[in-house]
């Protein structure tokens, strides 16, 4: 039983077969004549490609859509001309279908007819185009077409509607172009007739020549010519005709080129020759050609390179025989020294390397960094090249910059077979580079087992170090290497050497967290508590860094000293505690380590942690019953190291547990408090040469007391104006006061005057009378401050003291205050009524620190003596690499102070009642 139809499935097999009856039949039951199939064809395409003009004839009188586009785009109109239906084409012209429709390919049925060759059809098409445009841009498409297909039968039906035989058919390229390089010569000829521009560019500079020179048209070539085609012109980048020919081995065109007279010898904007062109792309034929029609065998682009070199990299043996047998330079070299024969054995060019050496190369020359042929065959792993340039005697002593052979590069590189080959000849095994590496350290240094398993077979020396103390274990447990490391302690090396800054390869391993190291160098019996030169331990490196697992490996020894201090006092716990290592602060508490000891500052690692604002590890220590009221020097306690950094958190946590605010005046004068920087800064940097991560953490190896900045000391808890901008000022390391009981007295003799004129403070033998234009000039770096007793206002200034490396102290100054007509009444009386602070600068011969505090005794006597209260003094500097900065204020409070100056306001309170007002307010001594 067949399958049913529907009626309009049965109208479109009924014009597949062009059945006329059975489509009338269909329209008398009223079918859709528009109906498409599955692929979008309608019943009138179908007909139309088939050529059934008479079912065409009734599909249009029914009303088909005669512009109807199927899922390709193709009209009825387009499917006619494809299969050449003039007859059908007729019609549908005749029912005004639409000439300029494009499918989806944008070719409309003009550009279909002439890529089938319907003349006819396209000569039809144009009569009844009535779109000027459109008509151009379809012509041009079709010549383009066409041109590349050799139609002359399309073309010169084109041509007769389109005379401009020279514009651009593509934005680029003339219709003579593409018949010159698809070798259409026919049509070549045709376009020459009609004058085309046989000597037409493109953009670029491309021209019809060039193109056939490309494409290996000869025939077309002979034509263009005949034609006065210019025979060197050059594109942008300076390439020929020729140029072009010898890229492509164009044999033929290259010698009719030539035979024109062509320059072999002209140069692209790089430098580039035909026979460089030729010879980069092995063209042996070409180059023959090239050469017996005089061209440079030497000539080099601008980058050196010549015709042989280019050969040479390209492994093109019979090029280089045939450049060679032309005498060609065989001892070329580049820029940068690399030689023929570097450059073949760099590129792993065997045959190449085996030819030069045949033609008597130098097989030692070095390029500008040292490296030699077998060098850079040894580097790149080419065995057979090396093998080969030691057969011909190849240097294997040589040296580039450094010191390093090819051996220790080969070494470095891990490349075993090129070690084998090296070892064969009388190479020397420890010879050591500039660096004092050898070849061992070497690969060590880049865990290269296989090669170092070689090198201690051979007996290579375990223990030579180099320059800086690293030995192979020491370089191997550095970069985590740990199958070398294995190696290395199965051949008997020193576990325990130190490097220059005595660091071991414990300690290295401990720093950079390779816990199998450190268990396999324990293993081995390494000495867990050895010491660098500042007292730095495996352990402590562990710590600082945060590396657990490393701590843990060493926790578990029961001969490891968990409480070592360095020279500076710091523990294992203050560098968990200040850097915030949690987890390795608990290992060491759980193992017992004495929580409360103190560094040279007196700091502890709750005092630590406290400035750091680690609260967990607060938290921990203090379950741990670390002591919160230590008090370390210039009076610094946990509790004032969180209050000053801000960490409320941690000081309401410190209070709950009894911590209480230390209101003592020290004496420091020699303190070095270390800044937030130098406590965040690496561990010493002597300590960490040569690390992988070297100086990334750890405490600094200075004291470690803070202040409110980094850069500052310690705060004084006396002596203190109780001032806005004395308390949000810098925390002074050095507060000196004067107290004004007296306004007579002698003056001390040689003190020294401010003179206005220089705008700095001048060194003087004689006094000056203390103006208020004295008092109000520039202070200037190194020289001296004066305050005068009499003054009616308090003065405050703020000191610098640099000390140089050999521990001078230079002070700087600047002052500020106020003045009044009876001050300047006052300023007026005898010299005798003032009084100086002198300290000469470092560039002046300079006053070491305790000469300048025996400098401020002598001043407190004579005062003493002349009735005045003695300057008191409370100094903590602050040490910060490479210059040393402490900062300070003078203070000098009269007792009768009576100005309204707004300068004084924030001067008028002073003494005790001062810091009383400001020991009970947190925010405001924060």
């Amino acid at each position: 039983m067949g399958v049913l139809l529907s009626k309009e499935e049965h109208f479109i097999n009924a014009c597949r077969r062009g059945d006329c009856t059975e489509v009338s039949k269909s329209i008398g039951l009223n079918v859709d004549v528009n109906y498409k199939t599955s692929d979008g064809a309608a019943g009138l395409a179908i007909v139309s490609f088939h050529g059934y003009v008479n079912i065409v004839r009734l599909l249009l009188k029914n009303r088909a859509n005669i512009d109807a586009q199927d899922q390709k785009g193709f009209t009825a109109l387009m499917l006619a001309c494809i299969m050449g239906r003039s007859e059908v084409v007729n019609v549908l012209l005749e029912h005004n279908a639409q000439t300029d429709i494009k499918d989806n390919e944008g070719r409309t049925a003009l550009i279909h007819a002439c890529q089938h060759s319907h003349d006819n059809l396209a000569k039809t098409l144009l009569d009844n185009n009535t779109n000027a445009t459109s008509t151009t841009e379809e012509i041009i498409i079709a010549l383009t077409i066409t041109c590349v297909k050799g139609d002359t039968k399309i073309v010169k039906v084109l041509l007769q509607y389109y005379p401009e035989i020279d514009a651009k058919i593509d934005d680029k390229h003339s219709l003579l172009m593409c018949a010159s390089q698809e070798g259409r010569e026919d049509i070549a000829k045709i376009l020459i007739e009609r004058n085309a521009n046989v000597n037409f560019t493109t953009e670029d500079g491309t021209t019809a020549l060039m193109l056939a020179s490309l494409k290996g048209q000869s025939k077309i070539i002979s034509l263009l010519l005949q034609h006065n085609a210019q025979i060197d012109a050059k594109d942008n980048e300076g390439r020929t005709a020729l140029m072009g020919a010898c890229q492509e081995g164009h044999e033929n065109v290259a010698k009719i080129l030539l035979a024109h007279n062509a320059n072999a010898n002209t140069m692209s904007k790089d430098g580039t020759t035909a026979l460089m062109i030729a010879s980069l792309k092995g063209k042996d034929q070409v180059v023959n050609i090239l050469l017996n029609n005089n061209a440079q065998i030497d000539e080099t682009d601008y980058e050196g390179h010549s015709a042989l070199m280019f050969a040479c990299q390209e492994g093109h043996e019979n090029v280089a025989k045939i450049l060679l047998n032309h005498n060609a330079n065989k001892n070329v070299s580049l820029e940068n020294g690399l030689t023929l024969l570097m450059i073949a054995s760099l590129l792993g060019k065997s045959n190449i390397v085996h030819l030069l050496l045949q033609y008597g190369t130098e097989v030692d020359s070095q390029d500008k960094k040292g490296f030699t042929a077998l060098m850079h065959a040894c580097r790149k792993n080419h065995v057979s090249i090396a093998k080969i340039l030691l057969e011909h005697k190849a240097n294997f002593n040589l040296t580039i910059e450094n010191g390093s052979t090819a051996f220790m590069l080969a070494c470095a590189l891990g490349y075993v077979a090129v070690v084998n080959t090296l070892l064969e000849y009388d190479i020397d095994i420890d010879i050591q580079n500039e660096d004092g590496h050898t070849a061992l350290t070497s690969a060590c240094q880049e865990g290269r087992k296989n090669v170092a398993s070689v090198l201690l077979k051979k007996n290579a020396n375990v223990n030579i170090a180099t320059k800086d103390g690293c030995t192979a274990l020491i370089l191997a447990c550095q970069t985590g290497k740990i199958k070398v490391v294995r190696l290395l302690l199965q051949h008997k090396v020193a576990t325990d050497t130190k490097n220059n800054e005595g660091f071991t390869a414990l300690m290295f391993a401990s720093l950079n967290g390779y816990e199998e190291v450190v268990e396999a160098l324990l293993e081995h019996n390494a000495d867990p508590n050895a010491t660098s030169k500042n007292g730095f331990t495996a352990l402590m490196a562990a710590c600082a860094k945060g590396h657990s697992k490393a701590a843990n490996v060493l926790l578990q020894r029961d001969d490891v000293e968990v409480d070592i201090q360095t020279k500076e006092g710091l523990t294992a716990l203050m560098y968990a505690s200040g850097e915030g290592h949690k987890n390795v602060a608990r290992l060491l508490l759980n193992r017992g380590v004495c929580v409360d000891v103190q560094n040279q500052s007196g700091c502890t690692a709750l005092i630590l942690a406290a400035h750091f604002g680690h609260i967990d590890i607060v938290r921990l220590l203090l379950h741990h019953k670390a002591s919160v009221n230590i008090t370390g020097k210039g009076d610094e306690t946990a509790l004032s190291a969180a209050k000053k950094q801000k960490h409320r958190e941690i000081a309401k946590l410190l209070v709950e547990h009894g911590a209480r605010e230390n209101t003592t005046t020290t004496m420091a004068t020699g303190d070095v408090s270390a800044s937030e920087e130098n406590i965040k800064s690496a561990m010493a940097t002597e300590d960490f040469s040569n690390t992988e991560g070297s100086g990334t953490s750890g405490l600094a190896t200075g004291d470690v007391s803070f202040s409110e900045e980094s850069s500052r000391g310690l705060v004084a808890t006396e002596d203190f104006s109780n001032t806005e901008k004395s308390r949000s000022s810098a925390m002074a390391t050095g507060n000196i006061s004067i107290a004004e009981e007296s306004s007579k007295g002698p003056m001390a003799t040689g003190n020294i005057g401010i003179a206005e004129e220089s705008n700095k403070y001048t060194m003087a033998t004689e006094d000056f009378t203390n103006t208020e234009e004295s008092r109000t000039s520039a202070m200037a770096a190194g020289d001296v401050s004066e305050f005068g007793p009499q003054s009616k206002i308090a003065e405050k200034c703020e000191l610098t003291a640099d000390l140089d490396d050999t521990g001078q102290l230079e002070v700087c100054s600047g002052a500020t205050g106020g003045s009044t007509d009876e001050t300047k009444q006052e300023n007026a009386k005898s010299e005798e009524d003032s009084i100086a602070i002198r300290a000469n600068s470092v560039k002046n011969g300079g006053l070491e620190l305790g000469a300048f505090l025996q400098r401020i005794e002598e001043i407190n006597t004579r005062a003493s003596v002349a009735g005045y209260q003695p300057i008191q003094v409370n100094v903590a500097f602050n040490f910060e690499k490479p210059k040393y900065v402490a900062m300070g204020h003078i203070n000098v409070q009269g007792q009768d102070v009576a100005s309204d100056s707004d300068d004084n306001s924030d001067v008028e309170a002073a003494g005790d009642d001062a810091n009383d007002s400001c020991a009970g307010d947190e925010s405001e001594c924060d």
